[in-house]
This record gives structure tokens, sequence and C-alpha cells, in this order.
């Protein structure tokens, strides 16, 4: 509308910095960076877009709806409230909560979690196979194992949660909470409700989580200001975590009434310097009434403001702890049904499921494609440790076909290729299906050599499907003949089927994959990048799915093969009739789009369509929460983002791992010396060839680099980056670089 083309919006918007992980706002920006100010003001566009972006900042952008909120009242909501309807046409309050709370009226909310379908259905599934296989159903206190007694103190999922080993597990998939499992090692369930506590914004930036975790392995003292302290605050590790935490110490130091603290708590949320006031002499006042001196109350209540902002509500992490250790549980115990469970219900999502099979196999789980033979409508647990998929989960085939391959089989299993066409009801096998169902290997039988026989397959698969038909017309006929012995008897036995062609050319073991990914959405007998996987990561390659934990505007390192690929012109600016491209690729682990402007797009193209596994290079930032690349050539000295072909890249390790820890953003927080023990307890684990340097830096002050010697010397890995990031989880603390 305003005439920017996407590099020139690009070039604004880089230049808008990150604090504590989060772009700066507008104002900050042309206050704070000589440059962004200097462009707004050279180019009327630019300033005429920042003008109106500060007008739009922080408002509101459409009406939204609270997913799982409702409003109760005690007569019709109409005669308490202004109504509106949503896009469905559903009746909403176009109050939000605090309005409607201002209002009298009460908010419920009521979650509608798939989570409760997951258990119901994993613990289904392992009854399912008890009795297919003539055993006790499992049992637990005297009842059949389901969702509603599912034990919370096993310690199979607590270990799970301590190997970070928490993808599919409720709330605790994300790589970040991965790290913080692994740093917390939780053994008890009032630890599982911390770390559901624990990350979040506040606590990660404020030091509350360094805290807890010192406190907890004896690297830091607990210390309680009042005796009285330490009941509500023990299993926290003299750590304020929880809102009724606040509610107890103001209980039991100053003799506040359970109402009274909750007003008081509610005074610090909204932090009304009034009110504040009039809290701080009441708590004050009771504090000394209860023989405490009024300085060291004063002193507790500053506190308590502190962290009552970050303060968590302990029932509702409670509740979802419940469903963490639950679904821990049934990943650790009994990780067949688990998966066959978790598939089948993010079956819908393909970058769920090919992370879902992908973190199954690492299991020694095997997750085959679909089976006329064996697969059922959903995924389907086979035996111990083998999951099929589906047959409605294959394109173009549905459930109405699905079931009809059910019908056809009770017989038994088919015997081969037309067999199968000779016994299902050709009215449900349309040329279209037969051919997804040979592409996706549902039809492969025994055969060892699939590429040669799925060749052969869609090479009569014109003849096979006519031949079905006029078999099944054949026998319909004879069914109703006057003189015709019906079911397999007459002509129908008089028509053999089609030849297969001796000098058909086999597939390529790349369109085999190519025909999984299509009709399937996943990789499933295998993937492009398995054997690329090694060499990404000795290059300091990520894996898609731990960028949602980078900092925006950071360049990283991915590999992956390009799943989806477009070519754009750019309509608008100096650029205008210039292509660039817009991609996905995929590793593993999941997708992330990449935009590659025209001047880098000119220079990779032929990479990005060779089809090849990529190794990029690419600046990270964010949309709707989601990762995305940003690829552009580097200008005035600045980092470029850069594209290789992974199989042209040799293996090769860094010459040095570089760390830098930035003092001014841990100060007052972690001490530094506790940040040093722990990053050389990491670097002694992971010993080996590669030197280690270390720089400390505070900003406008010192920097002080230092080589670590032979004695932390380590072999790099991704797994020794994630660990040493985790050590400070405050983002931008510690920097780990590769150097190549």
């Amino acid at each position: 509308m305003l005439g920017l083309s996407f590099a020139e919006t690009n070039r604004l918007t880089k230049l808008i910095p990150v604090f504590r992980g989060k772009p700066a706002t507008i104002q900050e920006a042309l206050d704070e960076v000589p440059e962004f100010k200097e462009l707004v003001d050279a180019d009327p566009r630019c300033r005429q877009t920042v003008d109106i972006a500060l007008k739009l900042e922080g408002a509101l952008r459409q009406p939204g709806v609270h997913a799982a909120g409702v409003i109760i009242a005690s007569k019709p909501v109409e005669d308490c409230a202004p109504l509106s309807r949503d896009v469905n046409g559903n009746m909403i309050v176009q109050w939000d909560m605090k309005m409607s709370e201002e209002a009298g009226l009460v908010k419920f909310d009521f979650l509608g979690l798939v989570t409760l379908d997951l258990l119901d259905m994993a613990c289904r599934f392992i009854h399912e196979r008890a009795d297919r296989e003539g055993r006790p159903r499992p049992e637990i206190k005297g009842r059949d194992l389901n969702y509603e007694n599912i034990p919370l103190d096993e310690p199979r999922a607590f270990d799970l949660c301590t190997r970070g080993d928490t993808m599919g597990v409720f709330q605790f998939e994300s790589g970040g909470m991965q790290q913080l499992c692994k740093r917390v090692r939780p053994d008890k369930f009032a630890e599982i409700s911390a770390i559901t506590s624990l990350f979040r914004p506040g606590p990660l930036e404020s030091g509350m989580v360094e805290d807890f975790i010192n406190r907890k392995f004896g690297k830091a003292k607990v210390e309680y200001m009042f005796p009285e302290m330490e009941a509500p605050l023990k299993e926290t590790y003299g750590t304020i975590l929880y809102q009724e935490q606040v509610l107890e110490i103001a209980r039991r130091v100053s003799g506040f009434s359970l109402g009274g603290a909750d007003m008081l708590r509610r005074a610090m949320g909204k932090k009304i310097e009034k009110e504040m006031a009039a809290q701080r002499a009441a708590f004050v006042d009771g504090a000394v009434k209860n023989g405490k001196p009024a300085a060291k109350a004063s002193e507790l209540f500053d506190l308590i403001e502190k962290f009552a902002g970050y303060g968590f509500n302990k029932s509702h992490a409670d509740a979802y702890s419940v469903l963490t250790l639950q679904t821990a549980y049934l990943k650790a115990v009994y990780p067949t049904e688990f998966f066959a469970a978790l598939l089948a219900i993010e079956k819908g999502d393909t970058e769920k499921v090919a992370k879902y099979i992908q973190d199954a196999r690492q299991r020694n789980l095997e997750v085959l494609p679909p089976d006329v033979n064996e697969s059922g409508l959903d995924f389907t647990i086979i035996r111990d440790g083998v999951i099929r998929f589906g047959l409605s989960a294959i394109k173009n085939v549905g459930e109405g076909a699905a079931e009809a391959i059910l019908v056809g089989r009770k017989e038994g299993p088919f015997k081969d290729f037309f067999d199968f066409l000779s016994r299902v009801d050709a009215k449900a096998l349309n040329k279209r299906t037969v051919e997804c169902l040979i592409q996706a290997g549902a039809l492969d039988f025994a055969e060892t050599d699939k590429t040669a026989y799925r060749s052969k397959l869609l090479g009569i698969l014109e003849k096979a499907v006519e031949w079905s038909g006029k078999l099944h017309e054949s026998r319909n006929e004879g069914q109703f003949s006057l003189f015709g012995g019906g079911g397999g008897e007459g002509p129908a036995q008089d028509m053999p089927p089609p030849r297969f062609d001796p000098n058909a050319v086999p597939l390529t073991q790349r369109q085999i994959l190519d025909f999984e990914k299509q009709l399937l959405g996943v990789f499933v007998s295998g993937s492009p990048m398995d054997k690329y996987l090694d060499r990404a990561r000795r290059a300091g390659a990520l894996a898609i799915e731990q960028l949602v934990d980078r900092a925006p505007k950071s360049y990283v390192t991915v590999a992956g093969i390009v799943v989806e690929f477009r070519e754009v012109r750019v309509k608008k600016g100096r650029m205008a009739g210039e292509l660039m491209a817009i991609l996905k690729i995929e590793d593993p682990s999941g997708q992330v789009e990449v935009v590659s402007f025209p001047a880098h797009y000119k220079e990779f193209a032929e990479i990005f369509k060779s089809g090849n596994p990529l190794l990029m290079k690419a600046e990270l930032d964010f949309e709707e929460d989601r990762p995305k690349l940003i690829c552009s050539v580097g200008k005035n000295g600045q980092e470029g983002s850069r594209i290789e072909d992974l199989t042209l890249i040799e293996d090769r390790a860094p010459k040095k791992l570089a760390l830098t820890l930035a003092l001014d953003r841990v100060d007052g927080l972690i001490p530094p010396h506790l940040i040093c023990e722990e990053i050389a307890e990491v670097l002694r684990k992971h010993h080996g060839p590669i030197p280690v340097s270390m720089t400390l830096v505070k900003t406008g002050h010192f920097e002080t680099k230092m080589d670590l010697g032979e004695t932390y010397k380590v072999h790099a890995h991704e797994a020794l980056y994630e660990e040493l990031r985790g050590v400070v989880a405050i983002p931008g603390g510690l920097r780990v670089d590769a150097v190549y």
C-alpha cells in the first residue's frame, strides 16, 4: 500500500533491536538506534510507514474470543452485559475478563484438552493388546488402568523427564522445556509443577530459575527471612513461585485473613500506587503485631511485590502436572501404545506426525508404511514396538475405500495384487485409489525389491483395474442368472489377470520416498536426509524444532530438503520484476518457511532447485510465534545468508568452540562463579579434541578472552551446544559459537 518492497521493509525491521529476547518498541528503536532514525528521516515513505506503525503498535488488531471462557450469570446474560456473535454465530460477551468481573459476572475456564483423548485411547490400546495376547489387563489398585488412575509416582516417568525425553508429553514438548527438565532433574510431583511455573518469561528473565536450581542442588543456601515462611516455601527451595505462597506468607507473617491476602495479591497484580501504599502499611503493621521488626517486614513486602508479578497459580500448575506425569508414564511404560495414540490424535498435522515418528524411532519403535493385510483404518499396533500407518491416512483413499478393503480381508490375508483386486469391491477402488495404494507401499505384500515391484504394478495399473471391474461385473451377473452358479463359478473363472511387463524400469529409491511424502505427508521408510544427519550436526546445524527457542534476528544454521517451492516476482520498489523464492525445508524434526530475496536467490537458485539436502545459514525471524528464515546477501561487512549442497560438503568438525558470557545480562541475578562452575562441569562431561575459549564481556567496561586449556577440550556436537546454552536460561546470557 505504501510502496515499500520486501527488501526495504526487511531493512527497516532488521534495525529494530531485541531486548531480553523481545523486539524493542518502535519508539525505543527511534531513540536507541541512530541508523534506524536516519533511515526514517531520509525516506518519506519510511517516515509515513513508521508514523502509521506508531499509532497501530499495541492496539488490538481484532476482537478475540477466549478459547475456554464461559460467563456464568444468575439471570439471562443479555440482561447483564453487551452481547455479540462470533464468526460461527455463537453468542459472546463483548466485555473482557476484567470488565466482566467488575460487572459482577463470573468467568469459568473450561479447557477441552485433546490430551484426555490421548490418555483414553492409549489405555484402550494397552487393554486390547493384552486381550489379543492372552495376558491379564494391567491394573492399578484393583482397577483396570485408565486415564483416571494412571500413577503419578512412577520413577520411569520422572527419569524420562530428567532426560528431557518429553516429546509428546503434555506441556513439556518445547526445546526450552526439555532443557529446563534436564537442569532441574525432577524427582517428585512438586518439581514437575515448579517446572510448569518456571518456564515463563518472567521467571526466566528474573533469575528465579537459577535460584531454584542452585538451591535444589546445594550450590546456594536456602534461607527464610522469617521462620514462618519455611512451610509455604519449602517445596520451592525458598523461591516465591506461586500466588498461593504469597497468600500464605501474608497470613502467617502479618496475620492477614485469606480474603485479605487475596486482596493483597490482586493489588500487587494491578500495581495501583495508592492501593499498594495501603497494603504495605497493613502488611507491616500486621507483622509488627506478630513481633517482627518493621524494617524487615517492609523488606519482605518488597520481595513479595517483586515476585508477585511472576507468581503462577499453583492449583493450575498442579492440574497441568497431573496430565504431564500421566503422559510421561504412558510414554515411559507403554511406548508402543502411547505413540500409536499420539499419531492417531495428531494425524491431521503432518509436521507433528513427522516429529513423533522420528522420536518413536529413537526409542527403537518401528512406524511402518500402510499395508492392506495389517493396517486398520487408523494407526495400528501390529506387535510390541511395531506400528503401521492406517489405510485412511493415504491421500485419495479415504474411509470408504479403507472400509471396503477391511471387508474384503475378512476371508483372510490377501495373497497378492490380483487376489486383492478380486476380493475388494471394485466400486470402491478406482484407478487413482489403487495407484495411491501402490505408491504408498500398501500393496507390497512379501516383495523385497520394492523399486522393481511397484514399477511393475504401476505398469499394468490401467489393465488391472479394468480386469477387476469386469471380474466383479461378471460375478454379479452370474449371481442373479437363473442358470449361473454364482460366486466364483462361470465366466469369472475364464478371465486371467494381465501379465507384468518384464522390461519395466524400476523406480528409484528417491521416487519411492517422494511418493510416501506426497501420499502420507511424511517420509516413513526413510528420508533423503537420513545419511546426511550426522554430517549436518557436525557442521553445526540445529534441528528445525529447536528454532523456536532461539532469539529473533540471530543467525542460525539448519539442514533439510526442500519440500515446497515457488518463485515470485517482486511487484514494487527498486527490485520490481526480479525473482525471489518462498519455500519450505524439512528435516526429521519439522519444517520451516524460508524467504530468499532477489540478490540472494540469484546466487543460490541452482542449489535450491537441485533437490539435494541443503545446509543453510540464515537470519531467524518469527511470524505469529512460528519461526521463519530470511535469506539475504550481506552488505557493508554484515553477515549474510549462505546455502550449500549438503551432499558435497566433506565431514567437518569446528576448529574451536567459542563461549561468550554477557555479565551485564546476568549481573545481580546469578553469581558468575556459579555459572562458570556449571560450564566447566558440562565441558568435562564432553571431553574431546576441540579447544574451547571463553570471553567475559561487560558492555562499556571490559572484554576478557581466555583459552580454557587441555582439561576443557570437547567433542563438539549439538547436544553439547544445547547443554551449554541451558546453563544460562536468560536470552543472550551465554553465546555458543562453533568456529570452522
